[in-house]
């Protein structure tokens, strides 16, 4: 079955979580911990942005007045998306995919301690909770945050079928 991030992006799930766990490596060096080692997390994150955004040019139809910004020409799509919101939505998917899958690996890990097993899988849990109240639960106050911008349900019989893109 095709993911929406292999349909957004040409990689599977388990190609970012490869990916994302390779990165790491390559931006973890040894510690005095002999089983965590030092990361560099911003380095890592770097990395996984710059490949996501190497991936606009040919996953995106940059919306009206970005492509000239990004020199891409072809803005002919009529389902021309933003790049930002498509780079966010793709990478909070990706580190999405990638930390529910460690996660479950280190609750599931025998080797580690069952106490601690419970303690990952609680904050597993509290993680998926905040993930569905970002998806999922009407925020109010959200208006407040974009000043000038009007609000209608599109689903309203008597919406404004609206011109701007």
């Amino acid at each position: 079955m095709t993911t929406w991030l292999e349909k957004e992006t040409g990689l599977t799930d388990r190609q970012w979580i490869e990916y994302v766990q390779e990165i790491i490596a390559v931006n973890t060096v040894p510690s005095t911990d002999p089983n965590h080692g030092n990361t560099e997390v911003l380095s890592w994150m770097v990395e996984l942005t710059e490949k996501v955004n190497g991936l606009i040019a040919t996953n995106v139809t940059p919306a009206p007045g970005h492509a000239k910004i990004m020199g891409i020409k072809n803005t002919d799509v009529p389902t021309a998306i933003d790049e930002n919101m498509w780079t966010a939505r793709v990478l909070s998917a990706v580190l999405a995919a990638w930390y529910h899958n460690v996660q479950q690996a280190k609750i599931m890990d025998p080797r580690r301690p069952i106490a601690l097993r419970r303690k990952a899988y609680n904050r597993f849990t509290l993680w998926m909770d905040a993930m569905e109240s970002v998806a999922i639960k009407d925020h109010p106050e959200i208006i407040n945050i974009f000043p000038g911008q009007q609000w209608e349900n599109p689903f309203d019989p008597e919406a404004t079928d609206g011109t701007f893109i």
